[in-house]
Protein backbone atom coordinates (compact mmCIF):
# COMPACT_ATOMS: atom_id res chain seq x y z
CA UNK A 1 0.00 0.00 0.00
CA UNK A 2 1.40 3.67 -1.09
CA UNK A 3 0.30 6.43 1.05
CA UNK A 4 0.18 9.26 -0.04
CA UNK A 5 1.64 12.27 2.19
CA UNK A 6 0.00 15.72 2.09
CA UNK A 7 2.11 18.86 2.42
CA UNK A 8 -0.48 21.24 4.62
CA UNK A 9 1.98 23.67 6.11
CA UNK A 10 3.56 27.28 5.05
CA UNK A 11 6.65 27.62 3.11
CA UNK A 12 9.34 29.61 4.26
CA UNK A 13 8.55 32.23 2.11
CA UNK A 14 5.05 32.95 2.74
CA UNK A 15 6.02 32.92 7.13
CA UNK A 16 8.94 35.29 5.92
CA UNK A 17 5.98 37.88 4.16
CA UNK A 18 3.39 37.52 7.27
CA UNK A 19 6.45 38.38 9.98
CA UNK A 20 7.59 40.86 7.91
CA UNK A 21 3.88 42.62 7.18
CA UNK A 22 3.53 42.09 11.65
CA UNK A 23 6.40 43.80 12.48
CA UNK A 24 5.94 46.69 9.99
CA UNK A 25 2.36 46.94 11.34
CA UNK A 26 3.81 46.92 15.27
CA UNK A 27 6.62 49.13 14.17
CA UNK A 28 3.12 51.63 13.43
CA UNK A 29 1.73 51.21 16.38
CA UNK A 30 4.41 51.68 18.83
CA UNK A 31 5.50 54.84 16.59
CA UNK A 32 2.18 56.51 17.25
CA UNK A 33 1.86 55.05 21.14
CA UNK A 34 5.19 57.19 21.79
CA UNK A 35 3.91 60.40 19.79
CA UNK A 36 0.62 60.82 21.43
CA UNK A 37 2.20 59.91 24.67
CA UNK A 38 3.01 63.98 25.66
CA UNK A 39 -0.51 64.53 24.73
CA UNK A 40 -2.25 62.00 26.97
CA UNK A 41 0.21 63.16 29.71
CA UNK A 42 -1.33 66.79 29.37
CA UNK A 43 -5.04 65.76 29.30
CA UNK A 44 -4.81 63.71 32.45
CA UNK A 45 -3.10 66.87 33.94
CA UNK A 46 -5.37 68.96 32.72
CA UNK A 47 -7.82 66.64 34.41
CA UNK A 48 -6.33 66.74 37.67
CA UNK A 49 -7.11 70.29 37.76
CA UNK A 50 -10.61 70.46 37.05
CA UNK A 51 -10.99 67.48 39.58
CA UNK A 52 -9.51 69.60 42.29
CA UNK A 53 -11.92 72.69 41.41
CA UNK A 54 -15.06 70.67 41.12
CA UNK A 55 -13.53 68.75 44.64
CA UNK A 56 -13.19 72.12 46.14
CA UNK A 57 -16.93 73.26 44.72
CA UNK A 58 -17.95 69.63 46.48
CA UNK A 59 -16.14 70.00 49.85
CA UNK A 60 -18.12 73.31 49.93
CA UNK A 61 -21.77 71.84 49.30
CA UNK A 62 -20.90 68.33 51.58
CA UNK A 63 -19.69 70.85 54.23
CA UNK A 64 -16.66 68.63 54.84
CA UNK A 65 -14.67 68.68 58.18
CA UNK A 66 -11.45 68.01 58.68
CA UNK A 67 -10.22 66.77 62.30
CA UNK A 68 -12.34 68.71 63.66
CA UNK A 69 -11.59 71.69 61.87
CA UNK A 70 -14.83 72.98 60.27
CA UNK A 71 -14.27 75.45 57.29
CA UNK A 72 -16.07 78.66 56.71
CA UNK A 73 -14.40 78.52 53.10
CA UNK A 74 -12.64 76.55 51.00
CA UNK A 75 -10.42 78.20 49.05
CA UNK A 76 -8.66 76.57 45.27
CA UNK A 77 -5.73 78.04 44.51
CA UNK A 78 -3.51 78.50 41.51
CA UNK A 79 -0.37 80.38 40.20
CA UNK A 80 0.77 81.44 36.92
CA UNK A 81 3.74 78.83 36.41
CA UNK A 82 6.26 77.48 34.18
CA UNK A 83 6.61 73.89 33.11
CA UNK A 84 7.01 71.34 36.23
CA UNK A 85 6.72 74.19 38.62
CA UNK A 86 3.43 73.43 39.12
CA UNK A 87 0.74 73.21 42.06
CA UNK A 88 -3.18 73.68 42.70
CA UNK A 89 -4.17 73.56 46.62
CA UNK A 90 -7.26 73.30 48.07
CA UNK A 91 -7.37 75.25 51.87
CA UNK A 92 -10.35 74.71 54.06
CA UNK A 93 -10.63 78.51 55.87
CA UNK A 94 -12.03 80.02 59.01
CA UNK A 95 -13.03 83.56 58.83
CA UNK A 96 -11.32 83.60 62.24
CA UNK A 97 -8.17 83.32 60.63
CA UNK A 98 -7.70 79.33 61.10
CA UNK A 99 -6.74 77.51 57.71
CA UNK A 100 -5.57 73.88 56.74
CA UNK A 101 -4.18 72.97 53.36
CA UNK A 102 -6.50 69.85 52.20
CA UNK A 103 -4.83 68.82 49.18
CA UNK A 104 -1.82 69.85 47.10
CA UNK A 105 -2.03 68.67 43.71
CA UNK A 106 1.71 68.71 42.07
CA UNK A 107 1.41 68.86 38.24
CA UNK A 108 4.05 66.90 35.65
CA UNK A 109 5.35 67.92 32.47
CA UNK A 110 2.81 70.69 31.76
CA UNK A 111 2.13 74.86 32.99
CA UNK A 112 -0.34 77.14 33.63
CA UNK A 113 -1.29 80.57 32.69
CA UNK A 114 -3.92 82.33 33.94
CA UNK A 115 -5.84 84.66 31.38
CA UNK A 116 -8.88 85.60 33.05
CA UNK A 117 -10.20 85.77 36.71
CA UNK A 118 -7.04 86.12 38.87
CA UNK A 119 -5.04 88.91 40.23
CA UNK A 120 -2.46 90.85 39.04
CA UNK A 121 0.54 88.66 40.67
CA UNK A 122 -0.61 85.95 38.33
CA UNK A 123 -2.52 84.14 41.02
CA UNK A 124 -6.46 82.35 41.32
CA UNK A 125 -8.04 81.91 43.99
CA UNK A 126 -11.91 80.58 43.83
CA UNK A 127 -14.12 80.60 46.90
CA UNK A 128 -16.56 78.16 47.55
CA UNK A 129 -18.54 78.85 50.97
CA UNK A 130 -21.10 76.48 52.13
CA UNK A 131 -23.89 74.92 51.61
CA UNK A 132 -24.48 76.43 48.35
CA UNK A 133 -21.19 75.68 47.32
CA UNK A 134 -21.44 78.78 44.70
CA UNK A 135 -18.17 79.81 43.38
CA UNK A 136 -16.74 83.35 44.06
CA UNK A 137 -13.56 85.43 42.93
CA UNK A 138 -11.78 88.42 43.86
CA UNK A 139 -12.65 91.82 42.40
CA UNK A 140 -15.70 91.09 41.11
CA UNK A 141 -14.75 88.98 38.17
CA UNK A 142 -17.39 86.32 37.17
CA UNK A 143 -15.26 84.16 34.86
CA UNK A 144 -11.75 82.50 35.21
CA UNK A 145 -10.11 81.31 31.72
CA UNK A 146 -6.85 79.20 32.57
CA UNK A 147 -4.44 77.59 29.61
CA UNK A 148 -2.47 74.31 30.69
CA UNK A 149 -0.01 73.66 28.27
CA UNK A 150 3.17 71.55 27.43
CA UNK A 151 6.01 71.74 25.92
CA UNK A 152 4.78 70.74 22.32
CA UNK A 153 2.30 73.66 21.85
CA UNK A 154 -0.94 71.67 23.03
CA UNK A 155 -3.48 73.31 25.73
CA UNK A 156 -6.20 72.82 27.56
CA UNK A 157 -8.07 75.70 28.38
CA UNK A 158 -10.32 75.52 32.07
CA UNK A 159 -13.45 77.72 32.26
CA UNK A 160 -15.63 78.34 34.68
CA UNK A 161 -18.07 80.80 35.48
CA UNK A 162 -19.52 82.25 38.61
CA UNK A 163 -22.96 82.95 37.56
CA UNK A 164 -24.16 79.88 35.81
CA UNK A 165 -21.65 77.72 38.13
CA UNK A 166 -19.96 76.30 34.84
CA UNK A 167 -16.93 74.45 34.93
CA UNK A 168 -15.06 72.74 31.95
CA UNK A 169 -12.22 71.44 30.20
CA UNK A 170 -11.75 72.40 26.46
CA UNK A 171 -8.94 71.47 24.08
CA UNK A 172 -7.13 74.38 22.57
CA UNK A 173 -6.21 78.09 23.87
CA UNK A 174 -8.61 79.97 26.07
CA UNK A 175 -10.24 83.21 24.55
Amino acid sequence: MASKMKNSGFTLMELMVAISILSLLTTFVVANYSSNEKERNLRQEAGKVLWSLEQAQNMSLTGEVFDNFVPDSYEWQIKDCGINNCTVLIVAKKVSGGAKTVQTIVLKKVGLAITAGGANDGTLTAVFAPPRGKMQLTENQTAINVNIFNEEDSSYCLEGNTISGRLGLSSGICN
